[in-house]
């Protein structure tokens, strides 16, 4: 049975004094003397490229499968305790056998990335230490025998977004199944160490571990909305470098198997402490030995709403496991939290069926996410004439694409739905395809799997005239459709893939044109509107309704034909599948 009920949030764009939505660094290694500006090379197997992934430069690095090394930016203009998302092209090529590793972060906070020939993104989001330390970037490989190349890096301040249900509020590592809550982190998350419950901590997240030494904590609230904990209990996993196995002889040490001359390990010096408040500190258990342990919470502690908790420890061990678990009074729905790194100047809309995601800055109108994950984006282009002579094959014809999004607001005289207005832009200009200013109405009912995209108008905002003979809602799928069958009518339009579908639907035969080109859905409406610089265009027509499916083939025409019945269009046989155009 679906729930009633909507989520909607709207984060401010300023916090802490950092202006959200922009880079705090970005840089193509294109300028600077005998190195890109602000950046450290590692000696002669660090080179500063005459190629890249754009412009004409990139940095290198060139390894023996035995040797690690890194480019180096120190002093990033990082703030303490804030969450960032890094990312970075890169291309490798691999020469022999080796660890054959690539490492990009900082030295807090860094992740292991696959080789790849062809120019790839890398993406990770990761939190920084509390102290303000230890926050270089290093661009490195680990035994690499071979070569890897870098370029076109950003560094932008995000807002982690989780799953809110009924006052209750998860992220992807938490999930409540029978009254029992837990939180078991995938330490290899892209997410790295940007959990909900997270207070502060100065752990070094090495890959899928977390790396205690030099005196590093982390401090976790554990907080399930208004339901209180009555029982909980920790549980992790203790590893050492070059420590023997409990009862076993291991490498290095006196009694070792290890080579000759190797030393132990330093002793292990951890704690554990507990706290109500984050205030007063209770030790409870300390950390002196590798291996599994579990610590309950002491009952001194329970029952709390709230309870924080303190791992910290210099004596160089590692956690690659980590579990919390607490039974919860009262009765908690059962859920699995949601993660999310945005622009903090976004908005989502939650039906339940649907999130709809709007961010404000450079990218789609709206990316559309169903259960938990990413089915695709819409994005919009508006079709413009100048002149003849210039444009697409000197036609005059340009597909102009917006290139950001510039504000939105929610509308709240929609009973039943959510709906926000939303204005996206294009700010370059070009023979053919100029400057523009466009505001879409996206409507989401509750606990549906469809919305409504209505154009509401187009502004000239370039130095010229030009003509709108067109726009169009791209539907681009999220990894691409494999294997696509496109069906197209005049009133109904779905792309299926072997995973799921995205569809679209029109309330009038003839207001909008559907097909499939080249892996995404394409839906175009004809205008013809001349707009002098500053002129806007109103448009008139009813909204295209966009659909979205988890099952590919057998869930399409029950599904379809149920939403066509909501807008009183009548049952259309399926045609066979379309080739892409």
């Amino acid at each position: 049975m679906r729930q009633a009920g909507i989520l909607c949030l709207l984060v401010c764009i300023v916090s802490g004094g950092i202006l959200y939505g922009q880079a705090v660094l970005s840089t193509s290694f294109e300028t600077g003397a005998n190195a890109p500006d602000g950046w450290t090379a590692p000696g002669p197997a660090g080179a500063w490229e005459r190629e890249g992934h754009t412009g004409n430069r990139s940095v290198s690095l060139t390894g023996n499968g035995q040797n690690t090394m890194r480019w180096t930016y120190a002093k990033p203009p990082l703030e303490a305790n804030r969450t960032y998302r890094l990312s970075v092209w890169y291309k490798s090529e691999q020469k022999g056998a080796g660890h054959n590793s690539i490492l990009i972060g900082i030295d807090t906070s860094f992740k292991r990335f696959n080789l790849s020939e062809r120019w790839t993104q890398a993406v990770m989001t990761f939190r920084t230490p509390a102290d303000g330390k230890d926050m270089d970037i290093g661009l490195r490989h680990f035994h690499l025998n071979g070569k890897v190349w870098f370029d076109d890096l950003a560094i932008e301040p995000v807002a982690m977004v989780y799953l809110e249900r009924d006052g209750v509020q998860l992220d992807e590592h938490e999930r409540i199944e029978g009254g029992q809550y837990v939180f078991q982190p995938d330490l290899n998350s892209p997410y790295t160490n940007c959990y909900r419950a997270t207070v502060e901590q100065t752990v070094v997240h090495h890959e899928n571990r977390m790396w205690f030494r030099s005196d590093r904590y982390f401090i976790h609230k554990y907080e399930v909305g208004n339901f209180p904990q009555v029982e909980a209990e920790l549980s992790l996993k203790v590893n050492q470098e070059g420590a023997k196995k409990p009862g076993k002889g291991g490498k290095g040490g006196k009694g070792g198997k290890g080579g000759k001359g190797e030393a132990d390990p330093p002793p292990l010096k951890g704690k554990i402490e507990v706290s109500k408040d984050g205030q007063a500190w209770d030790a409870v258990a300390p950390i002196e030995s590798i291996g599994d342990a579990k610590v309950a919470i002491p009952t001194r502690h329970l029952p709390a709403k709230a309870i924080f908790l303190r791992v910290s420890g210099d004596g160089n061990f590692q956690v690659p496991q980590y579990r919390y678990s607490a039974k919860l009074d009262g009765a908690p729905p059962d859920l699995k939290g949601r993660t999310e790194a945005l622009r903090p100047n976004h908005l989502v809309l939650d039906n339940r069926a649907l999130r709809l995601i709007i961010e404000e800055g450079e990218g789609p109108l709206v990316s559309i996410h169903r259960m938990g994950k990413v089915m695709g984006r819409v994005e919009c282009l508006i079709a413009q004439f100048e002149k003849k002579g210039v444009g697409y094959k000197n036609t005059g014809i340009a597909s102009a694409p917006a290139e950001r999004v510039k504000g939105f607001t929610t509308k709240k005289d929609t009973p039943g739905k959510q709906a926000a207005e939303v204005v996206v832009e294009r700010t370059t200009s070009e023979p053919a395809a100029r400057k523009f200013e466009a505001m879409y109405r996206l409507t989401l009912p509750d606990n549906e799997p469809w919305f409504e995209s209505q154009l509401v108008s187009v502004t000239n905002t370039d130095a010229v005239e030009y003509r709108i003979i067109g726009y169009y809602h791209r539907l681009q799928p999220a990894a691409g459709i494999a294997n696509p069958r496109a069906y197209a009518w005049f009133e109904l339009a779905g792309w299926i893939s072997e995973t799921g579908f995205l569809g679209a639907l029109t309330q009038r035969p003839g207001d909008f044109i559907l097909g499939f080109r080249d892996g995404f859905g394409d839906i175009t409406r004809k205008v013809e509107a001349t707009l002098s610089p500053g002129q806007a265009w109103a448009g008139a027509e009813p909204p295209v309704v966009i659909y979205v499916g988890e099952d590919a083939d057998d869930a399409f025409d029950g599904e379809t034909s149920r939403i066509r019945r909501s807008f009183g269009l009548v049952g259309i046989k399926r045609l066979p599948s379309a080739k892409p155009e």
